[in-house]
Order: structure tokens, then C-alpha cells, then sequence
């Protein structure tokens, strides 16, 4: 089966990590796989041997979207880090990106003679009217988190109007869709059509093995360490974390470590300074694998705060190392770990945050035990048992969608550009 994975997106996260390791889990299962990402995020995608990589070019600098339009050779995307135009502006620059990218994508599709599409995230969502649907080439969508600011009706607000029809087509052409928690199954009813398919669960993973063998210690010293690995996106409330470790600060030794890109100048260390936790609060930025498994192994209390979350993938890393975790009880995290059990999971307060890493502190016992149920529980989460449920619900899909081949015409087989400038002209027709 020849699969293609199609993810657009501005830097590293969960999904991100998930396309990553089930591109490579794939091919170690003999498939057959190739990936579409955009220039932004090539970087991360360098090291699957084996996996053929498509660049359509940049989608979230403004600068280098505008040159690639104009056909100039635009300056670094270094250059405006951290600005974006105001919004209309940047949605339509992203809106003629994707118009540009779509024959390219088509034709990607074509000369792969692709046999199913594995769409991740929003922005290669959208692609999917212009340019797969009219290929006929069967369509999954994987929901990394909840569609949050749906409207149900139409709105006056041009910028959800568009997003509240785009989602409802695609969610309605598609063939297939995975989530991974109810939260995401359940925010499918803010559409105004509910799916044509019926919707499978299939949770993220980790390689457990492999996670062991590489975490090493990357944090010293003897004194208790808080890790939190949610960077600078609002979802996963590092904020909220900096305001649970302001009200921990009476516990000498406690340190917390915060992993992913926050840039300088940014709320979260704005916050950080002016609750003078300087000497409390380290900020490491973006640590890549494996390297990122030493920091969690270091960790004596990993800190999920989030306020939105899908399936937690630092809630099943942390479990495959043994490690307690304290976090919220959002979206769908009590669906990958367990209250009580594998996690100690409260409201996104920090009051309740602090009170439950405070309380867990004070019972080594406790922490030791929830450590051996972690290490046992995270092997239902191995690649391996995940990436099979994938390619088994694939198949059924090809197997109902099972027709000509888009790129066969009966007679001869024509060109793949051919093929693709027809089908995008179609759809646009």
C-alpha cells in the first residue's frame, strides 16, 4: 500500500512528532511511504531513511510566501521571526499559497500513483477539496486535537464562515477519519453536517524500547526537578505552569524546566521575571529526539497544565519512562492516562496544580508506585500495536474504494502534470 502523509505547519509539536514516527513505523512495516510538508518544517523530517519527502515550498513566512508568489528570491524567514501581517492580511497570503501549491501537490499525488492520503492538521485539511478530491484518491483525516471555534450557524465573521464550510466539506468528502480522544469525536458535532464516515479511535504511540534505550540524565544536581515540555503554544498553558511553580516557591531545591521554543520577549518569560523566578525556572527551547528523553528522564514530576489538548503524546513519553506525571483533567488527557492511577489530574487552576504536585512530593511511596505503573501501562501505547491499527483501517479503506486509477484513462496513461492541472481546473470549474 502506498501511503501519503500530508502535514503543513509552522515548527515542532504533537502531531508533528505523531507523522514522524508513523512515517517511520509505516516503513518499518514494509508500506510504502512518502510525506508532503511545507519548507518550515523540512528540518525535522530529515532523518527517516527510506521515507521520500516532498517540500511545496514555505506557508507561514509572510516574507518568503510573498516572494514564492512573485517568483523572487525572498529574504530568510530569520528576518521575521515572531511578526505576522494582521490577520486578513496573513490569511490571504496562506489562501494564495495553497491556491499555488495545489497542482504541485496533485501531481505529487499522481506520480506516486498514490493509494490512500493521511491528511494532519488544519492547513492540509483545506487542500482537499482543490486538489485530492478531484484525484478520487481515498482520504483520511486525523484529528490532533478538538476543532475549537467552530460556529454551528453562519457567521458575519467572513475569516470562521470560511473555516466552518471548509471543515464541514472535507469532513464530509473524506473517506475516513481517525481521532484519539472523545474530545475530538465530540467537537465534530459543532459542524453543521455531520461526517459521511464513521469516525475510528487510534491513540498516539511511542517507541517504548528505543525511548529506554536512548534517555540518558541530562539534568544534574540534587534538587527535585518540575518538567514541563509544552514550549510557547497557548494550549499547553505554560503560562499557567510559570504561576503553579510561583505558588511552589517555598519548597526549597524545587526547580522547574521548561522544554520547547519560547521565544525572548514572550509572555511566559515576561511572567517568569516579573514573579522573580529567575533562579527557579530554566528555559531550555527546543530539544530534539532523542536527546528531549534525557529531560524527561530527569524529571521527578512532569507537568501537563493544558488548556486544550487532543491525546497528550508527553503524557505517553512520560509514561513509557516511569515517570509521575501531574497534569489537567482537559480534552484528552484522562483518555491517555489514568486520575489516580498514572496521573495525578486536577481543574487548569494553579492553586490545584500546585496542591497536587505539593501532595505528591510528600508521599515518595506514592510517586514510586504510579512510576512502576507507568513503565508497565506504556506498552499498549508501542508503535508497533498502533502503527497496525493505522494500516489495517487503511485498508479497509482502499479495499471499498477500490476503482481506476486517477492517472489511467481507459485507453493510455497521460501525463501525471496532465492529470493534476486537470483535476485542480475541474474543482475550480
Amino acid at each position: 500500500m502506498r501511503i501519503g502523509l500530508i502535514i503543513f505547519s509552522d515548527g515542532w509539536g504533537g502531531a508533528e512528532n505523531v507523522v514522524h514516527s508513523l512515517a517511520r513505523a509505516f516503513k518499518e512495516k514494509n508500506e510504502d511511504v512518502f510525506l508532503i510538508i511545507n519548507q518550515e518544517i523540512t528540518r525535522y523530517f530529515r532523518d527517516l531513511p527510506g521515507v521520500r519527502t516532498y517540500d511545496v515550498g514555505p506557508l507561514y513566512s509572510p516574507r518568503r510566501m510573498l516572494g514564492s508568489l512573485l517568483r523572487l528570491n525572498a529574504p530568510s524567514a530569520d528576518l521575521v521571526e515572531g511578526v505576522a501581517p494582521m490577520p486578513y492580511v496573513w490569511n490571504a497570503l496562506r489562501a494564495a499559497r495553497r491556491w499555488a501549491i495545489r497542482t504541485a501537490v496533485a501531481r505529487i499525488l499522481v506520480e506516486e500513483k498514490t493509494d490512500i492520503v493521511s491528511l494532519h492538521l488544519e492547513e492540509a485539511f483545506s487542500l482537499y477539496p482543490t486538489c485530492i478530491e478531484p484525484l478520487n484518491i481515498p482520504t483520511v483525516v486525523t484529528l490532533h486535537s478538538p476543532l475549537l471555534g467552530v460556529p454551528r450557524k453562519s457567521s458575519l465573521d467572513p475569516l470562521k464562515e470560511r473555516r466552518r464550510r471548509s471543515l464541514t466539506s472535507v469532513m464530509n468528502g473524506v473517506e475516513g477519519i481517525t481521532y484519539q480522544s472523545a474530545c475530538e469525536l465530540e467537537s465534530l458535532r459543532s459542524l453543521p453536517k455531520p461526517p459521511r464516515c464513521r469516525p475510528a479511535a487510534i491513540p498516539n504511540g511511542v517507541h517504548v524500547d528505543e525511548m529506554r534505550r536512548q534517555a540518558g540524565v541530562a539534568l544534574r544536581g540534587d534538587g527535585r526537578k518540575i518538567v514541563y515540555m509544552g514550549g510557547s503554544r497557548w494550549q499547553k498553558g505554560g503560562e499557567l505552569a510559570v504561576r503553579t511553580m510561583s505558588l511552589l516557591r517555598d519548597l526549597d531545591g524545587l526547580e522547574m524546566h521548561m522544554l520547547g521554543k519560547i521565544p525572548e520577549g514572550h509572555g511566559i518569560r515576561i511572567m517568569a521575571k516579573e514573579l522573580e523566578l529567575d533562579g527557579r525556572i530554566t528555559f531550555h527551547g527546543f530539544v530534539p529526539s532523542p536527546d528531549v528523553f534525557s529531560y524527561l528522564n530527569s524529571a521527578h514530576i512532569v507537568l501537563i497544565p493544558s488548556v486544550s489538548e487532543g491525546f497528550s503524546v508527553t503524557a505517553i513519553e512520560a509514561m513509557a519512562l516511569g515517570r509521575p506525571i501531574v497534569g489537567t483533567n482537559v480534552g484528552g488527557i484522562p483518555t491517555a492516562v489514568r486520575d489516580g492511577r498514572n496521573a495525578v489530574l486536577v481543574e487548569p487552576d494553579p492553586y490545584e496544580l500546585a496542591n497536587a504536585i505539593r501532595q505528591l512530593l510528600r508521599e515518595p511511596d506514592r510517586m514510586n508506585a504510579m512510576s512502576e505503573v507507568n513503565w508497565d501501562d506504556a506498552a499498549r501505547y508501542d508503535w508497533g500495536l498502533v502503527s497496525q491499527m493505522y494500516i489495517d483501517y487503511f485498508d479497509g479503506i482502499v479495499s471499498r474504494c477500490s476503482g481506476p486509477a486517477p492517472w489511467f484513462d481507459g485507453r493510455s496513461r497521460r501525463s501525471p502534470t496532465r492529470v493534476a492541472e486537470r483535476a485542480c481546473d475541474r474543482d475550480h470549474h
